[in-house]
Parts: structure tokens; C-alpha cells; sequence
């Protein structure tokens, strides 16, 4: 049976809620939530294509942020005028904060609950193998095997059952395919640049949800992280009451705090972490140039020793051989030359970096940036892949929304040619996705 994505829970107050479920959930897992959050506003249940009352909808589409994002966007145009208060669980979260990050006039307010596993995780060997299965006997039931005891803290028998009838709403073709965008595309540096107020609910006894909220604040300051007593991942489902509070606090009231809880939830064996990463590196190019590590900021200094370009390089590239950075910095010197200024722009960089040099490791070949990093021109970029998966319509829209976030003069004082080409590649994409 196919249905609209979108539901209504009719009100007579003004403030929008759209709440988008979890991966291979529909709009049912809200239910318990609804009574306790439609006192306050419109409330607006989103399924996802091949899921719940969508199961048997026709999806022509690459399962891409830019597609999905572009359903949702679809949809709320027939509904209300932006902005909304957007609530999203697990993948349902990190697509609001997709919507959040490429559309913020449009999002007044974004919560997440149980932040999906792939921004902190890759999958490991018996997850694949389980995915593997999926593909093979086109059933979402060995996934939800494993997974269904791990969401709530007592698995009752009604529960079970409950969840059985979503997973058997849902299309294992594009379940997969979603799974597959998230663990391939997804990480921490996602949490940074929302520019909406950011509620983050975490269940405290959350099994699945590996993301350290402590580090969300180094480059979130409008976020406020809370942990639900209580609860394991599907909070909404286990404390309805205190989740709906804490959100109608936090979107009407605009509660925002640095708080967060220092709970570091258990990793089932289906994962691995990602611990190849440590200090949060921020490189602005947009604006003017700056580079954050962890909470401190390098302003200055920059225009010296080809630092400024060797930096945003690296930031791209994370990795590179000393031979092309060479061939980027001083295309038309000798190489003997050019690599004897490396060396010395180098040696200016670390001590540019400071107590952070550490960030910054050199081989007798190669040149890499440690850490996890985060460039705003790879996300503009990023911004600019996911416009190219929308409808044209929607497209030039987003693309306009887009360029009024831009100064006027991008990448202001970086002169070299490096620098001018993303410059004009950034103009020239701009422009075509607007025309």
C-alpha cells in the first residue's frame, strides 16, 4: 500500500514540528510522543521513500542526501512556510541536520535523538555480514534480529511485535542503500557549522548511540546535550513525556547551554570506533582565513611562507606527497628549489601551529594533517553536490538561499592560484545550478 509522506496531527497552534523516524522505522515509532508535544504545535510525521505508507511508492532516484533532501523539501512546500522545528531519530536526525545545514533559514530549531552510529563508527566485519544477508533474502528481519532488544531497556512482547509490523513496511533495496549513504558519507565533523539552535537527547543507557557529545561543543556553541534517564536508544518511545518537555523547552524557550553528559555509551560488536582522530581542526577560506584547533584560534601569520595555501591544501587532501605540494605551491620553480622552500614553509607552519604542531606530521615523503578536520569550503562543496540531486525547481531555490549565505568577496586576500581556481570553481557552480 503507498501513502503520503507526510502526516498531519492537526492542531490549532502555530509552531511546525517535523519529526522524521529512524531508519527502517515509519512515523508510527512517534506515536507515544504526540500526545505530549501536540499541545504545542503542528505536528508534521515524515516517512521516508520505501518506508511505512511510502512502501510500494515508486523511487526513480540515486539514493542520495541530495535526493532525500529533496523529498523532504518536496513535501513541506505543500504543507506550512518555513521555518520549522525539525526532530529527527538516529538517521531521521542526521537528515535534519543535513536539512538544517543546507537550508538554516528553513530550520528554527533542530533536535536529534540517539545521534545515528555512523557519525562515530565504521561497520564491522559481522555488521557487513549482516547487511550481506539482507541483500540476499531481501528481509530487514536479520538486522532487526539484532537490533530490536538493543533500542529500548525491556523488550516486551507487544514491542517486539510492534516493531516487526514497521520492519515489515519497509523496502530492503532502499533500507540498504540508506544504511550504505550513512556509514559512507557520515562522521563527526557533520555537528560542525549548524547555525540553528541544536538539541542533542541521548538515552542513558543507549547501546548504540557512539557518538562522544563532548566533543560536539568544541565547534557547536548553540547546542545543549542531555541525557534521558532511563532509556536506551528509542527514547521517544520509553520516555515520551520527559523528551517531548525537553524539546518543547528547548524549541519555545530557546534554552541553549553548554551542559552535556559525560556518559560514554557501550559499542555492541556490530561496531568499530573510529580512534584514528583526536583534535578538532577547523580551517575558514570563505571569510577570512583562520584556523581553529580545538578551542583556539590562529588568526594571524598566514600570509607568510605560503602558510595560508599550505594549510587549506592539506585540509582538502589531508595527505600529500612533498613532490606535489611542491608542484601546487611553486609550479613553475626548480624542484630542487621548491622543495627547499618547503621545507622552510614547514618549519614556519609548526611554529604558526604552535602547542598544536602535533596536528601536523612529516615524513621524508609525505605531509599529512592529523586530526579531525573540518574546511568550509569542502562542505560548500558538499552543499553544492547535494543541491545537484533536487528537482530544478527546488534547485535554484536552495542554490539562491545558498549564494545570500556568501561575503561578497569569497576567500578574501588568498591571491594564489591554487586559491583562485576554488574560487572560480565555487562561482561557476554556483551559476550553473542557478541557471
Amino acid at each position: 500500500m503507498s501513502g503520503p509522506a507526510m502526516k498531519n496531527v492537526q492542531t490549532d497552534k502555530h509552531p511546525v514540528f517535523i519529526l522524521i523516524p529512524g531508519l527502517g522505522m515509519d512515523c508510527t515509532a512517534y506515536h507515544q510522543l504526540v500526545p505530549f508535544l501536540s499541545p504545542y504545535g503542528h505536528l508534521v510525521l515524515y516517512d521516508f521513500p520505501g518506508h511505512g505508507g511510502r512502501t510500494q511508492s515508486k523511487w526513480h532516484r540515486d539514493v542520495d542526501w541530495g535526493s532525500l533532501i529533496n523529498d523532504v523539501i518536496c513535501h513541506l512546500r505543500n504543507l506550512h512556510q518555513p521555518p520549522y522545528h525539525v526532530v529527527g531519530h538516529g538517521f531521521g536526525g542526521t537528515m535534519a541536520l543535513r536539512l538544517a545545514k543546507l537550508m538554516p533559514d528553513w530550520v528554527s530549531t533542530l533536535t536529534i535523538l540517539s545521534p545515528h552510529a555512523s557519525h562515530g563508527t565504521q561497520m564491522g566485519t559481522e555488521f557487513i555480514e549482516v547487511v550481506k544477508e539482507i541483500e540476499t533474502t531481501h528481509s530487514l528481519r536479520p538486522m532487526w534480529d539484532t537490533l530490536a532488544p538493543l533500542l529500548v531497556r525491556n523488550p516486551t512482547a507487544a514491542y517486539l511485535e510492534r516493531i516487526q509490523q514497521m520492519t515489515d513496511s519497509v523496502n530492503p533495496d532502499i533500507y540498504v542503500r540508506m544504511l550504505k549513504l550513512s556509514y559512507q558519507t557520515s562522521s563527526m565533523k557533520d555537528f560542525v557549522g549548524i547555525e540553528p539552535p541544536t538539541l542533542i537527547i541521548q538515552g542513558e543507557h543507549d547501546p548504540l548511540t557512539v557518538v562522544d557529545l563532548s566533543v560536539l561543543v568544541v565547534n557547536v556553541p548553540k547546542t545543549k546535550l542531555w541525557t534521558c534517564p532511563d532509556a536506551a536508544n528509542l527514547v521517544h518511545v520509553e520516555q515520551p513525556k520527559a523528551v517531548a518537555r525537553e524539546i518543547v523547552k528547548f524549541a519555545l524557550g530557546q534554552e541553549v547551554d553548554r551542559k552535556f553528559s559525560e556518559n560514554h555509551s557501550a559499542v555492541n560488536r556490530y561496531l568499530v570506533h573510529r580512534s584514528d582522530e583526536t583534535k578538532n581542526i577547523y580551517v575558514q577560506c570563505i571569510n577570512e582565513f583562520h584556523v581553529t584547533v580545538d578551542h583556539d584560534t590562529i588568526r594571524h601569520g598566514w600570509e607568510k611562507r605560503q602558510a595560508q595555501v599550505l594549510m587549506l591544501y592539506l585540509a582538502l587532501h589531508r595527505r600529500a606527497s612533498r613532490d606535489e605540494l611542491c608542484e601546487v605551491l611553486w609550479p613553475y620553480e626548480d624542484p630542487a628549489k621548491s622543495r627547499l622552500r618547503l621545507r622552510v614553509s614547514l618549519h614556519y607552519l609548526r611554529t604558526l601551529l604552535g602547542k598544536h604542531e602535533d596536528i601536523l606530521h612529516t615524513t621524508k615523503e609525505y605531509v599529512e594533517l592529523r586530526g579531525r578536520v573540518v574546511c568550509d569550503i569542502a562542505d560548500f562543496f558538499e552543499k553544492l553536490k547535494m543541491l545537484r540531486g533536487m528537482e530544478p525547481e527546488n534547485r535554484r531555490i536552495a542554490a539562491k538561499k545558498l549564494l545570500r549565505q556568501l561575503p561578497l568577496q569569497m576567500m578574501k586576500n588568498m591571491y594564489h592560484p591554487f586559491a583562485t581556481r576554488i574560487q572560480q570553481l565555487l562561482e561557476f557552480e554556483i551559476e550553473h545550478l542557478i541557471d
